[in-house]
């Protein structure tokens, strides 16, 4: 196989593919935030349905001289505690979000500076990427994983997938070119684990 696909709106296509990638492989953080509150928010619920008080009394010559009421909050402190720690990995999530923006926007004017071009070359050795202020030619080996979702094809080059990758949005060829390559791609890479398969006819 040796096929040449041009992107001649590479900006756009920067900012639907980290739309992609931000939706798809940060989704499992928001996921573990939002289970870490709602845990937290039933053992609040928890506690308040069970006795507020647990009573001891000690005797003395089978004479009761004193009753101990112990508080014991234990689920609501637990609750709180998941409560804090969800709020705070949203907090964290959220600011991440807004600096891989700002990352975006400064791909996005690069490309609107340039020719607003990118070039993707896919043949038996390898992926050759290109554009105004980069260029990259990686042999297959170099890439760990695939995953295509949202239209889009993901080579995967790091243990990060999606943010180290090569993006090939389906719109970009037409449909024929597209199922080929995406055939040429399942034989020389392995499909992330996790991940539900497009199948393309």
């Amino acid at each position: 196989m040796d096929i040449t696909i041009k992107d001649t709106n590479a900006s756009r296509t920067c900012i639907e593919r980290n739309k992609i990638i931000w939706k798809l492989f940060m989704s499992d953080y928001w996921k573990g935030a939002l289970v870490l509150c709602i845990v937290g928010a039933l053992s609040i619920i928890l506690d308040l349905r069970s006795p507020p008080t647990t009573s001891y009394q000690s005797y003395t010559n089978n004479i009761a001289t004193k009753v101990v009421n112990i508080d014991l909050h234990l689920f609501t402190s637990v609750g709180i505690a998941f409560i804090l720690t969800g709020a705070l990995y949203f907090i964290r999530i959220r600011k991440n979000k807004n600096e891989f923006n700002k990352k975006v926007r400064v791909m996005v004017t690069k490309y609107l500076l340039g020719s607003n071009e990118t070039i993707i070359r896919i043949n038996d050795d390898g992926v050759r990427y290109q554009n105004d202020y980069s260029e990259a030619e990686l042999k297959w080996s170099a890439f760990s994983t695939f995953t295509i979702t949202d239209n889009t094809l993901f080579l995967n080059v790091a243990s990060m997938p999606g943010f180290h990758s090569v993006a090939i949005a389906r719109n970009l060829m037409n449909p024929k070119d597209f199922s080929e390559v995406f055939a040429f791609v399942r034989n020389k890479v392995p499909l992330m684990k996790g991940n539900e398969l497009t199948i393309i006819e």
